[in-house]
């Protein structure tokens, strides 16, 4: 991918089902977990509010790259409403996510929710709306695994459309709220390792904060029962100013090699980060998906600069370690990653 898009350098994304015992259609492996956003097109919806890395464009034509915790809240949700017994006819409905009792329900607050009398209860995983419900009385839904099941007053939704109709189809799309209204490009991840300065007061390291908790993917944040020391591969990002510009730093923590490297912990890679001249810093998907890639102008190719590690997919030889000799294990595919492409001065 890098080489197709004449980047310098790139490293693995966010995180994505993968792993999880109960991903059930439509969920399907390989599904964004959180915000994703790709040239202003939203592929996955800030389920669960997390750190993020953001690069947004400014009215002067520069782009400034950002992180901060996203969630749904202040969402802006414009569902389309079309009948295959009526195809000139689509009606719409825009909800704002916290305002006249709209809200969202995801895997960290609940695996299923009571619908109450004259609200309705929709099932979203991405951009889909999957099979509804009508309660007319209490009714249980249960909640997608990396999606959220949207919940809003009955009163709230247009007389001419029969959301029982069997032929009816419903898309839906996201408008973020101010200040990410004009973001280009997005990657949720998550913690946050610090931040000398932010504005919102968010705390850094504190999981719960972001949705790791009950059964929200990936689990083995939201159920670790060793509080942070596991030593695995990690992928993490900061921001460091450097005279009066600031800098993207990003490091691959290579694991899961007894010979040449362990791995850190969450806080670990935290302090790494700080030791790095960081002001602010969060964690992007690690593990098996932990990726780093750089264009070698010596060598005139793209070279994997971190060790693999044992997963699934990828020809012998298909990564070479930091030596750029080839290697024999395999790697797992890679879903979501942030590419570095030259530009123009801004």
């Amino acid at each position: 991918l890098a080489k197709q898009m004449g980047a310098i350098a790139a490293i693995s994304g966010g995180f994505f089902l993968y792993s999880e015992p109960d991903i059930e259609l439509p969920s399907k492996r390989t599904d964004p977990v959180g915000l994703l956003v790709s040239d202003g097109t939203s592929v996955g919806p800030p389920v669960f509010r997390r750190s993020t890395i953001l690069q947004t464009k400014g009215e002067n034509g520069c782009r400034d790259i950002g992180l901060d915790k996203v969630g749904m809240e202040g969402v802006t949700c414009t569902f389309t409403f079309k009948s295959t017994n009526n195809k000139s006819t689509e009606h719409t409905m825009k909800l704002i996510v916290g305002q006249d009792k709209v809200q969202c329900i995801h895997r960290g607050n609940a695996e299923e929710v009571m619908i109450e009398e004259n609200h309705y209860g929709l099932s979203i995983i991405g951009n889909t709306v999957v099979p509804r419900k009508l309660a007319s009385s209490s009714t249980v839904m249960p909640v997608p695994l990396a999606g959220f099941v949207f919940v809003f007053p009955q009163s709230l939704f247009p007389n001419e459309i029969d959301l029982i109709d069997d032929d009816l189809t419903i898309g839906v799309t996201y408008e973020l709220p101010r200040p990410y209204n004009n973001v280009e490009n997005a990657i949720a991840g998550g913690p946050m390792f610090f931040s000398d300065h932010c504005e919102n007061g968010c705390p850094s390291m504190d999981l719960p904060s972001e949705d790791f908790k009950g059964s929200a993917p990936p689990v083995t944040f939201s159920q670790d029962e060793t509080h942070d020391h596991n030593l695995l591969p990690r992928m993490g990002v900061g921001i460091a100013k450097s005279g009066g510009d600031e800098q993207l730093v990003c490091v691959a923590v290579d694991g899961r090699n007894l010979d040449r490297a362990l791995g850190l912990t969450l806080q670990g890679t935290s302090d790494l980060l700080r030791s790095l001249g960081c002001q602010k810093a969060m964690n992007l998907d690690g593990g098996s998906s932990k990726r780093m890639v750089i264009w070698d102008p010596n060598l005139e190719m793209h070279k994997v600069v971190c060790l693999s590690t044992t997963e699934i997919k990828a020809n012998a030889g298909e990564n070479k370690g930091g030596s750029g000799q080839a290697t024999a294990e395999p790697s797992r595919p890679v879903h979501s990653a942030i590419l570095f492409v030259p530009g123009d001065e801004k």
